[in-house]
């Protein structure tokens, strides 16, 4: 995610410096071009123009809503899934008691919420790199799940098709084992699973987002369209008078950038969880929890994730 002072020139220049000046070229070069020719009138009409701008500009509109709604559903997601650990840590912290749970002593309770919370802690590192990574974990992943939750229940847990799900499963048998079977223990069961069904939301949600492509053809014509406009558009403007025109040639490329910078916006936002600047900051996220649940259990906590070069990941 590109935190506030990320797009500054030299981010300018590094992702749109080579298209401005390709786009200058396009509409120095119809200058010279026509100066060469014998027309004496625009080559085009600037109404028949104008209605493809229009159109276009429905279209761009259509299209980077549509990839708006997909990121912003996907950082309100995450925004409910730390919503949700909070609300599980303080579950198990406070509920998950001898006073509450009569077979519980006091060490058996803190291994079990020790348990419990390291695995929702492992759950969302696990979530954002099963995210990115299409299901795969890297080494650096495995080695996190294993320090977190342990080698045998992180073996455990790789060897499902579905490595967060599997984690969560582990949960619900732990906590099934140790809370017994009278009214008041059933009842805490069903509110703590209710919060494990939280999480299923959460991960389907981000699934969904991740496994719905974006049509392909739709950004492919969109493309297109705006650099057919961008060629089209000098031969409007552009007259003979025995010279180039700059200034002409440097207000058709401002307009004809607005179109090419709106198509990259809806680019960026299409797919929230690839990796790129523009991604759900799912890391530092999962770090925020941590946290916050490690302070529940009273354990060292970890310094936030930084952003680097004003991206937070």
């Amino acid at each position: 995610m590109l935190l506030k002072g990320a797009q500054g020139p030299a981010r300018f220049v590094r992702e749109d410096g080579f298209e401005l000046l390709a786009v200058f070229a396009i509409n120095v070069a119809a200058e010279v071009l026509y100066e060469l020719t014998d027309f004496q009138h625009h080559v085009l009409d600037l109404s028949g123009v104008g209605m493809i701008v229009t159109g276009l500009s429905i279209f761009l509109v259509f299209r980077v809503n549509e990839a708006y709604d997909r990121w912003w559903e996907a950082r309100k997601l995450w925004g409910k899934q730390v919503n949700d650990m909070r609300s599980f840590g303080r579950q198990v912290t406070t509920l998950l008691v001898p006073a509450r749970v009569p077979g519980l002593g006091e060490a058996e309770a803190a291994d079990l919420q020790r348990a419990l919370v390291h695995r929702a802690i492992a759950f969302n590192y696990v979530c954002a790199s099963h995210l990115r990574q299409g299901g795969e974990l890297n080494d650096d992943d495995r080695g996190l799940l294993v320090e977190t939750i342990g080698a045998q229940a992180a073996e455990e847990a790789l060897e499902t098709p579905n490595t967060p799900v599997a984690i969560v499963q582990q949960c619900s048998r732990i906590l099934s084992g140790a809370v017994g079977t009278s009214v008041s223990e059933t009842e805490l069961l069903t509110r703590i699973d209710t919060t494990f069904n939280a999480f299923y939301d959460v991960l389907g949600g981000c699934e969904r987002i991740k496994n719905t492509v974006f049509p392909e053809n739709l950004a492919k014509f969109t493309r297109m369209f705006v650099w057919g406009l961008v060629i089209l558009f000098p031969l409007t403007i552009v007259r003979t008078d025995g010279e180039v025109n700059l200034v002409s040639a440097t207000f058709v490329t401002f307009v004809s950038f607005v179109f090419l910078k709106v198509e990259h916006i809806a680019y960026a936002l299409k797919n929230p969880f690839e990796g790129t600047d523009h991604d759900t900051p799912m890391w530092a996220l999962s770090r925020v929890i941590e946290r916050d649940l490690r302070c529940m259990l009273d354990e060292p906590v970890p310094e936030p994730v930084q952003a680097v070069d004003n991206v937070l990941m």
